[in-house]
Formats: structure tokens, sequence, C-alpha cells
């Protein structure tokens, strides 16, 4: 058996919240005080930490982002992703090369179908729980990942890593939701005969978390991960 398990987390994943800074006077002493963050990145991706060369996830998104200003409402709502509608998956399958190559697996039967898939935490603030939230994605589509410098560590938002060309026999589904439960795994990705070797990307489009009506609180700012599975026992 070989499971291989990494997490996105879910930032700004908040109904109501927000920090509002304002201007204010000099004085001999302050009377309160508070901090903002800031910061800015070039990828939305995250690489795998020493990968293993046989089979792996090499790339997954960093963190899926709704706002953390948003206006309460009791009606059901979607909220779009603001950190891009777009991110990828990357699974690299070097087995065939390795065993061709006079090499030995590190896991015994490892030359079969492999699937990757994902299962959400609950989104939480403290002990409140927005209950029956759940993530969308539309419009998916399996692709290739290409790496120019033979090293797989371009972002997949670089130009030219991600490809239309199949990269062997895969599928992944059209349109996912994930409910963020804590007990629902969901396919993402998913070979569809014996493995080839190729890099496998699982393209996911039109990124939403909806919210059921009546179920998120005003001033929460509520907060979870997905955690990603990569198995080759099915």
């Amino acid at each position: 058996m070989n499971r291989k398990k990494l997490a996105t987390a879910l930032l700004g994943t908040a109904m109501m919240g927000g920090l509002l800074v304002q201007a204010m006077p000099a004085a001999a002493a302050p009377v309160g005080g508070g901090s903002t963050g800031g910061g800015v990145g070039f990828t939305g991706h995250t690489p795998t930490p020493l990968p293993n060369n046989e089979l792996d996830l090499i790339w997954y998104p960093t963190a899926f982002e709704f706002g953390n200003s948003n206006a309460n409402t009791t009606a059901a709502k979607t909220y779009n992703a603001t950190n891009g509608a777009t991110k990828y998956l990357v699974v690299r399958d070097n087995r065939a090369a390795i065993v061709a190559g006079g090499g030995t697996l590190a896991t015994a039967g490892d030359t079969g179908e492999w699937k990757l898939t994902a299962k959400a935490t609950a989104l939480v603030d403290g002990t409140e729980t927005l209950t029956g939230a759940s993530y969308s994605f539309t419009g998916n589509a399996l692709k290739s990942y290409v790496s120019a410098s033979g090293q797989d560590d371009e972002v997949p938002e670089s130009a030219g890593a991600i490809t239309t060309a199949s990269p062997g026999p895969a599928a992944v589904p059209t349109n996912i939701s994930i409910p963020a439960d804590a007990a629902t795994e969901v396919e993402i990705m998913k070979t569809t005969a014996a493995a080839t070797d190729g890099k496998y990307a699982a393209e996911l489009n039109n990124i939403q978390l909806k919210v059921p009506a009546n179920t998120s609180k005003d001033g929460k700012q509520y907060a979870g991960t997905i955690a990603w599975s990569l198995d080759d026992t099915i």
C-alpha cells in the first residue's frame, strides 16, 4: 500500500468580517493598537517536499481564498475564489522507467492503477461550524505538465508548463463537489487503464465555495483544509 497525503489551506473563507484601518493623529502614548498582515506571492501552488521519484503528487494548490470581508446573508450564497479561478494538481509517474532501467520500486506491486482523492475538513471559527458548505469545481480537464528544465520545478502557472496533450490513460471529472464535512472522500483524478509514465495534471476550474441559507454568522472567519491523497492500491 502506498498512500500519500498533502493538504491545501483554505484561507479567508469567511462569510463576514475584516479589519478597517484608519489614520489616527499622533499621541504621546497609544491607547490601543493592532496589526494587519500583508504579502505578495508569485505562485498559487506548492511543490511536494522530497518526492520519491516513483509515483508522487508533485504540485498542489497552496490555498483557496474566498474573501474575508463578505457581507453576511441569510440566503444561500456562492463565493468565487479570489486568488485565481484555475488551479492544478500534478501527479508524476516514473515507475515503468525505473523498472525498465533495472531498478526496484519501494512498494511491491507499485505498477498498477492509481487515483487522487480529496477530503475537506469542516469550515470552523472556534466552536462555530459552517454547516453544509461545499467546494465546487466545474469545467475541469486532464492536462499534461511539462518541465523545460527536466527538474519539475516550474510552477504550473508558468508559460508552457501545462499543455493540452494527453499524459496517459487517466480521467478528471468535469464537475467536482467536495463537501466540507471531514468525511466524504471525492475522486479528483484516476487512471483508466494500467498506468503509464507521465506527468498528469488535473485542471480545476471555476473554483467556488457554496454556502447554504441560514448557516453563516456575522463576524466569523471560517477556515479549514483539504487533504489530497494519492493511492496506488485501487
